[in-house]
């Protein structure tokens, strides 16, 4: 398999404004399920450490144009006590 380079954009109310990630992924990939892609970028953000603390997601909606290779996922961040909303856009190419 060979590797491919992602793109993800999440909006979060802490901000207020977009977080910009590139992650790299097997270019096989967004043949799998929505919610298994959107699980690779939740990897990569706790791999980078990008959130400082222990945390799980909990999914809303996650869609996926085949045609176009992008992602969006609406969801929760679950951070010890506190519960943000986010939106991520991921494309791959």
């Amino acid at each position: 398999m060979g590797k491919a380079v992602c793109h993800a954009v999440v909006m979060g109310p802490v901000s207020g404004s977009d977080g910009h990630y590139e992650f790299e992924v097997d270019d096989e990939l967004f043949k799998r399920p929505a919610d298994e892609i959107v699980e690779a970028f939740m990897q990569h953000i706790h791999s980078e450490g990008v959130i400082k603390h222990a945390f799980h997601y909990e999914l809303n909606s996650a869609f996926k144009n085949k045609e176009k290779r992008v992602v969006t996922a609406i969801g929760h961040l679950h951070l010890d006590s506190d519960e943000l909303p986010f939106t991520v856009m991921i494309s791959i190419g």
